[in-house]
C-alpha cells in the first residue's frame, strides 16, 4: 500500500510544481502588458490574484506530498539530524522554500494592496503621482524575478537530492 501512496505523492508533488512555475511565468508574461494605456485596471488585478492562488495551492500540495516523501527517502535519519550531506541540502532545500513563502506573502500582502490603491486612484480620476506607475511596474518585475530565482533554485537542489543516494 505504501509504494501506491509513494507514487501518488510524486505525482501530485509533479503537477503541483508545474502549476507553481506555470502561474509564476504566466505572471511574469502579464507583466509586459500590465502598464500599456489600453490594458483595464481591474483584470490585471484579477489576474494577479488568480496568480497568487494557483501559486498558494501549490505551495500547499508541495509541502504536504514534500513532508511524505522525505519521510521515505533511504536518507532520511530523522528530524533535525543534519550528519550527513543530504540533510543539510535538505535543510538548504526547506530555507529555500521559506523564502519563497515569504516572497509570495509580500506579494500578495504588501505589493498587491500599493497595486490596488495606485489602480482605485487611476479608477477614480485621480493622477497618479510622477514615477509612481514606473517605480510599481519595477516593483512587480523585481518581485517576480526573485519568485522564478528562488523556484529554479529549488528545483536545482531538488535535483541533487535525487541524485544522492
Amino acid at each position: 500500500m505504501e509504494t501506491w501512496l509513494l507514487a501518488l505523492a510524486y505525482g501530485i508533488h509533479l503537477v503541483a510544481t508545474v502549476v507553481s512555475l506555470g502561474a509564476l511565468l504566466s505572471a511574469f508574461d502579464l507583466t509586459r502588458i500590465l502598464f500599456l494605456p489600453q490594458q483595464p485596471v481591474p483584470s490585471w488585478i484579477r489576474r494577479y490574484r488568480a496568480f497568487l492562488r494557483l501559486t498558494w495551492m501549490a505551495v500547499a500540495l508541495l509541502w504536504a506530498t514534500g513532508m511524505f516523501q522525505m519521510t521515505k527517502h533511504p536518507l532520511y535519519q530523522g528530524t533535525l539530524n543534519f550528519s550527513t550531506p543530504w540533510a543539510k541540502g535538505l535543510l538548504f532545500k526547506h530555507i529555500l522554500v521559506l523564502a519563497w513563502i515569504v516572497g509570495l506573502a509580500y506579494l500578495q500582502w504588501v505589493r498587491l494592496p500599493a497595486w490596488e490603491r495606485w489602480a482605485l486612484r487611476l479608477q477614480a480620476g485621480q493622477p497618479a503621482p510622477e514615477g509612481d506607475q514606473e517605480a510599481l511596474r519595477r516593483s512587480l518585475i523585481r518581485s517576480l524575478r526573485w519568485q522564478q530565482v528562488l523556484v529554479l533554485a529549488v528545483l536545482v537542489v531538488t535535483a541533487w537530492l535525487r541524485a544522492q543516494r
